[in-house]
């Protein structure tokens, strides 16, 4: 048998990587995805306002849909006057 064109010591290249869906950010990813440092989303996640999934020791994930989540949470509407008057 022909061991011709395959290819031996296969490694993933990073352009293949980006192929996999990530459903699973780091902290550093996270806080960057949802415009925050990553100070403060560690301090969103110790408070319980963000769900996460502990690996072991200091590894945490954040799943993106819980980032979306949570910023629809914190979205708020304000009231602009349209022609110097308030509609009510």
């Amino acid at each position: 048998m022909s061991s011709r064109g395959v290819k031996r010591n296969m490694k993933p290249r990073d352009d293949n990587l980006a192929l996999v869906p990530r459903i699973g950010l780091n902290a550093e990813d996270a806080a960057k995805a949802i415009g925050v440092s990553k100070r403060q989303l560690l301090a969103l996640k110790k408070a319980g306002e963000i769900p996460f999934v502990e690996l072991g020791g200091q590894t945490f994930l954040f799943e993106p849909h819980d980032l979306t989540a949570w910023l629809n949470r914190k979205k708020t509407t304000q009231e602009v006057p349209i022609n110097g008057q308030h509609l009510d």
